[in-house]
Formats: structure tokens, C-alpha cells, sequence
């Protein structure tokens, strides 16, 4: 659409630009002058035509984008064994298209800061550090924040997903974050899987030490004409050693925990529960195990507040929780970054 504006209105430009020169050229205004100009070359009228569309543009550049929105906020956090936070943190700023840049359909803005970071913050000393800055390059803007899933002593699962730039697919990144030394390891689930012929599912880390329980479906197969439903095909349940191995630890999707270093399961077949040792790589049937009755008692726990604004350390006190705001705020994240 804009360029077919620039094609009208360097039309009406050479136009004009014929028509006065043949007005003074019949007035007998310098008739020598006035057919040098007329017999000058159509792509010397159309640079000339160029050159003033190109100054108009830029005298109207400034009035395409609007001033900085900043929509930075906190994304997701985790209370830690210790009472130390870890949280995910966006930056995000950018100016809204406006005006031309904004036809037909809103626009797109220009982007001016976009990362994504993880922190711990102690809330009885006031100390906050920076573990993992990434700026985004992988998704589309906005896109891509990390997120804390769960911590297990100082070992925490973190995952990263979105839209993938300039793609129409999607797709997800994990992460084992050590706090106590700040290493990140990126995790290779979805690529390990797929040699196995199957999905990464959903994810248990279980141990301090990085192990990871999976349960698991086989691959959706396409073939172009119909695609097999992932609940169609048998569940499993997997583990990811410390050591980064991943092996299969039995059949079904009933997992039950980890307890003593054995991934516990029901097999529906013979009703019995298996323990499942990671690390000789044994079964033993569990005579006499019983599910435990209920989810243990949480009593603590941290939230990041509506809007992102913050975050809220909260206490259950008998069956109610008490929140109330940690004392770190955006700014103090964002001079981190």
C-alpha cells in the first residue's frame, strides 16, 4: 500500500513538473531553457521525484513510532530450601507504531530492549544477584520468558518457550540452574526424546543431584494425510540420570515419587507398585507400599504479584495464607540487567 502511494505521488509530482515548464515555455519565458527542461530524461524527473519523497519521509520518520512504553516485570519465582528467591525476570521496552506505521492493522513497534534473566534475591540480607541474562534472538518479541518450575535443594528446573522467530512453529528450552554457583546447563530433552521416538511430557525434578523423572507418550507421526493422537499410544516413564543419561524406567502412566533413590510406579496389569533404582538400574516389587494419604502441608511460599509489578512472600497461617510484598522492586532488577 505505501508503495503504491509513493508510485501517485511522484506521478502527480513529474506532472506538475511538465506542466509549468510548458506554461512558461508558451508565455515566452527563456524558450531555450524551457525545452532543455522538457526534453530532459524520465529518470531525471523520477530521481528528482525520488530525492523529495525521501526528505518527506524523514521529516515524517519522527511521527511513525510513539514514546517508550517500558512493560518490564517479574515472570515467575520459587522459594528456595534456604529462604533465598529465585525469580525470572523480562525486560521489555519498546515505542508503539503510530500514524503511517501503524496502517492497517496496528503496526509493528520498534523494539528498543528486550532480555530475559533469572535472579536470587535474600530476603533477610536484601541481596540481589544475577545468575542468567539472555537477550532475546530466538523468539518473537515478547516471547521467550523464563520460567522457574520447581527447586529441589539448590538445583532448580527452568524452562523457556514461545514462538520462534520468523517461524510459525513454537517450542520450549530447559535449563538446570545450580544457585549455589550460579552454572547453567541447557537441557537437550526435546532432542534426546525424539532419538527415543518420544515426547518429552511432563517433567519431575525429584533430587538435589539433577534427576529428572519424565512420563512420556510416543511421538504424533504425520504422514500428511492423518496424525496418530499422542494418548493413542502406550505412557511410559523415563529418567534423566545426573550423569545426563536418559533411560527408561518402566511402563504406565501411574507414577507414584522418588523416595530413597528409587522412582516408585503401579503397573495396572499386576496391581503391584516397582521401585525402579537410578542408579544400578534395578526393579524390585514393593510388597506391602502404600500410597501416602494426602499432599504434604505447604506452609511457605512466594508469588509474584498481579501485573508483574512484584513479588509476595506468603504464610499459611491455619487455613488461610498472609502475603506481603518483598522488598525488591523492578528498578532495582533492571540496574542488574
Amino acid at each position: 500500500m505505501n508503495c503504491r502511494r509513493s508510485e501517485i505521488l511522484r506521478g502527480k509530482f513529474v506532472r506538475l513538473w511538465y506542466r509549468n515548464i510548458l506554461l512558461e515555455f508558451l508565455n515566452g519565458h527563456d524558450n531555450e531553457k524551457c525545452l532543455w527542461f522538457l526534453v530532459m530524461s524520465k529518470r531525471q524527473f523520477l530521481l528528482t521525484g525520488n530525492m523529495f519523497l525521501s526528505v518527506l519521509l524523514v521529516l515524517l520518520s519522527g511521527c511513525l513510532y510513539g514514546s517508550r512504553t517500558d512493560r518490564s516485570c517479574f515472570i515467575s519465582a520459587n522459594l528456595l530450601d534456604d529462604g533465598r528467591v529465585l525469580f525470572s525476570f523480562q525486560e521489555l521496552v519498546y515505542c508503539p507504531a503510530q500514524g503511517l506505521a501503524a496502517f492497517p492493522d496496528g503496526g509493528i513497534p520498534k523494539y528498543k530492549k528486550d532480555n530475559n534473566a533469572l535472579f536470587i534475591f535474600d530476603p533477610a540480607s536484601g541481596a540481589l544477584r544475577l545468575l542468567m541474562r539472555e537477550k532475546n534472538h530466538r523468539w518473537e518479541h515478547g516471547q521467550g520468558s523464563l520460567f522457574v518450575m520447581k527447586s529441589c535443594g539448590n538445583v532448580a528446573l527452568v524452562s523457556q518457550g514461545g514462538q520462534v522467530r520468523g517461524k510459525p512453529s513454537s517450542s520450549i528450552r530447559h535449563w538446570l540452574v545450580d544457585v549455589g554457583n550460579g552454572r547453567t546447563q541447557e537441557l537437550e530433552l526435546k532432542e534426546n526424546f525424539a532419538r527415543e521416538g518420544r515426547d518429552v511430557g511432563a517433567i519431575y525434578l525429584v533430587s538435589s543431584d539433577g534427576t529428572l523423572v519424565f512420563v512420556n507418550n510416543p511421538l504424533v507421526q504425520e504422514d500428511g494425510r492423518s496424525s496418530k493422537r499422542r494418548d493413542e499410544g502406550p505412557s511410559q516413564i523415563w529418567v534423566r540420570r545426573p550423569e545426563g543419561k536418559i533411560v527408561k524406567a518402566g511402563d504406565g502412566p501411574h507414577y507414584e515419587g522418588y523416595v530413597d533413590g528409587s522412582v516408585i510406579y503401579w503397573v495396572e496389569g499386576t496391581r503391584q507398585f516397582i521401585g525402579y533404582r537410578v542408579n544400578d538400574n534395578t526393579r524390585r516389587t514393593l510388597h506391602g507400599y502404600r500410597t501416602p494419604l494426602g499432599l504434604p502441608d505447604v506452609t511457605r511460599g512466594v508469588s509474584v504479584s498481579s501485573g508483574g509489578s512484584g513479588m509476595e512472600l506468603g504464610n499459611k497461617v491455619g487455613d488461610s495464607w498472609k502475603y506481603e510484598p518483598l522488598p525488591v522492586t523492578s528498578a532495582q532488577v533492571l540496574k542488574k540487567m
